[in-house]
């Protein structure tokens, strides 16, 4: 905003600017940036908790007396 002391002679001039860059609508599926191929990792060893093992074990034992 021109200040109020500023007579019509010195009005301010608006220079619009345009866009600098397109806007582009949000995408969730676009990629970031270049991504290589998934290699072959071996799986983790030693990560199986034996709780949930015997939980599973518990639970097939009771649908195997249910059946």
């Amino acid at each position: 905003y021109p200040a109020l002391d500023a007579s019509d002679d010195e009005e301010y001039i608006f220079k619009p600017r345009g866009k600098r860059c397109i806007d582009e609508a949000w995408n969730p599926k676009a990629r970031v940036g270049p991504l290589l191929p998934k290699t072959n990792r071996p799986a983790r060893e030693g990560v199986k908790k034996t709780s949930v093992e015997k939980g599973l074990e518990a639970a097939a034992a009771k649908r195997a007396k249910i059946t």
